[in-house]
């Protein structure tokens, strides 16, 4: 009786330590956190391969895919290759984040941009977007050769008369010789749109142009000024 007791003690002794060892075998081969995220997030029917230096590879992809499994592991850990920290595809939720492509033909163009001409009419009022544009204040030293100057000082403009080629554009250049505003327009509707104004000493330049042969008279528009005399003519021949 007394043997068959000790033969049954002794299996069972066996029998722990048995499972002592297959446990600690287990355990020393499987890191426990990793046997944790397997057991709390793993599926079932994902297969974990388990590395001779004791990494843990998951050849699936976190949404159930059928891509390769990662080929290099670390030793007594998890290596994770994400494509896209090394210059490849980035996916985000709700889609995928891939780089412009460029076009050869437009990038980096040196082409200049084409710039309609501007079309300039002598038969529009003053100050419209289509008449002659007069320069910004200028010295008198400044002005091109070639230009004719008027000067209005003290109810006159020097010349009162000048000279140009029909069909040619001069500059005219309008001087404020007594220190006052003055306005210099033409009274032909044909070349209505020829204006400058000017403040005190100022200097100012425009381009002047006569469709046919004839006269053109020009005043000061300020009040009072073509009264007392500031007034003259173009003349343009052929």
């Amino acid at each position: 009786m007394e043997g068959a007791l000790r033969i049954i003690v002794t299996i069972f002794f066996i029998g722990l330590v048995a499972m002592a060892v297959i446990f600690f075998a287990v355990f020393g081969i499987v890191p426990l956190s990793q046997i944790g995220k397997v057991k709390n997030g793993g599926s079932p029917s994902e297969p974990i391969i388990i590395n001779i230096e004791g990494g843990i590879s998951n050849p699936s992809t976190s949404s159930g895919g059928n891509e390769p499994a990662n080929s290099s592991t670390t030793t007594g850990g998890t290596t994770n290759n994400n494509p896209s920290s090394t210059g490849g595809t980035s996916t985000e939720t709700g889609g995928s984040q891939t780089t412009p492509e460029t076009n050869p033909e437009t990038e980096g163009s040196d082409s200049p941009v084409y710039v309609p001409p501007r079309v300039v009419r002598l038969d529009v009022p003053p100050g419209h977007p289509d008449a002659p544009q007069q320069s910004a204040p200028i010295s008198r030293d400044q002005l091109p050769e070639g230009a004719i100057e008027i000067v209005a000082n003290n109810g006159k403009l020097s010349p009162a008369s000048f000279t140009i080629r029909e069909g040619e554009d001069t500059i005219l250049a309008f001087t404020s010789g007594d220190g006052k505003t003055h306005v210099l327009f033409f009274k032909d509707p044909s070349v209505q749109g020829i204006a400058i104004g000017i403040g005190a000493w100022e200097t100012r330049t425009i381009s002047v142009r006569a469709t046919s042969a004839g006269e053109y008279r020009f005043a000061c528009s300020v009040p009072g000024h073509e009264s007392r005399g500031e007034k003259g003519v173009m003349k343009a021949v052929k």
